[in-house]
């Protein structure tokens, strides 16, 4: 009878066939193969000659100033304290929190700056052609309080000329 016929048997089935001696080396075998797969290791830690730490799984050299064994197993991990995880936990949602906080900073600053692009672009357009007006050399007036036409003169219409130049060199970089 094979293995693989007996692993299909009843679990009584197979006692039966292989004795209760059979069975219990079986779970020693087992057990003892569990065992050795959660040894510990041997660790050491030393000083060389130029005052370097060193961590190893192998004995140091002759040479070594300080050495230690250390034993994996037996030192005792420390839990992390709560006060530790509710801080990195606080942390955490703070990131978060100011994340979210520049994000709409950012958000808020990119559309002021469009705004302001837009403004611009209009008083470029406005200022431009305020310059047109009053470089193509015909009669300039503007409108006073009565609703009457006053007539630019040359000299305010020189002014107005220079003026409308510093509106375009402003709004139209």
């Amino acid at each position: 009878m094979s293995y693989g016929d007996l692993a299909r048997l009843p679990a009584a089935a197979r006692a039966a066939l292989l004795g209760e001696n059979q069975m219990l080396r079986i779970a020693f075998w087992v057990l003892l193969s569990l065992v050795s797969m959660s040894a510990s290791a041997q660790l050491y830690k030393w000083v060389d000659a130029d005052g370097k730490v060193h961590y190893s799984d192998r004995p140091p050299p002759a040479s070594a100033k300080q050495e230690q064994k250390l034993n994996i197993r037996n030192a005792p991990v420390p839990p992390p304290a709560a006060e530790e995880s509710a801080a990195t936990a606080k942390s955490y949602t703070e990131q978060e929190l100011e994340f979210r906080k520049r994000k709409v900073e950012q958000e808020e600053a990119q559309k002021k700056a469009a705004a302001e692009a837009e403004t611009d672009r209009q008083n470029c357009a406005r200022a431009q052609e305020k310059l047109r007006l009053y470089e193509e050399g015909g009669r300039v007036y503007t409108i006073d309080a009565q609703g009457e036409r006053q007539y630019l003169g040359d000299e305010s219409r020189e002014r107005g000329i220079v003026q409308a130049r510093e509106e375009v060199a402003k709004y139209c970089k």
